[in-house]
């Protein structure tokens, strides 16, 4: 998952995104998701100046892999996105997406 505001980030510039190597971290920048990790270790990725928590995966090896495949099966022609209202997400953020251009 995303929290809101990297998930915009990534949104507004996917192109860009999707051809960086995804890599890894320890510590987020989120506090409350650094709390959360402290309970439930888990991979965390970066793109630059984006975040992919990796919730459900158990090591990072695993985690890139089905990043990767999953990065490579984006279709731009047929692309369908979705928003929801959590984990740091704004008004501002809705706003955002809103006019994004899917």
């Amino acid at each position: 998952f995303f929290y809101a505001p990297c998930y915009i980030r990534f949104l507004s510039r996917l192109d860009y995104y999707l051809r960086i190597p995804l890599e890894f971290k320890e510590v987020s920048f989120y506090e409350e998701a650094n709390e959360s990790r402290k309970k439930e270790t888990y991979p965390l990725g970066v793109l630059d100046d984006v975040e992919i928590h990796f919730l459900h995966y158990e090591s990072k090896e695993e985690a890139f892999e089905k990043w990767t495949r999953r990065a490579q099966r984006i279709n731009r022609e047929n692309l369908y996105v979705a928003f929801s209202d959590r984990d740091g997400c704004t008004p501002e953020h809705i706003k955002t997406f809103d006019v994004l251009p899917f």
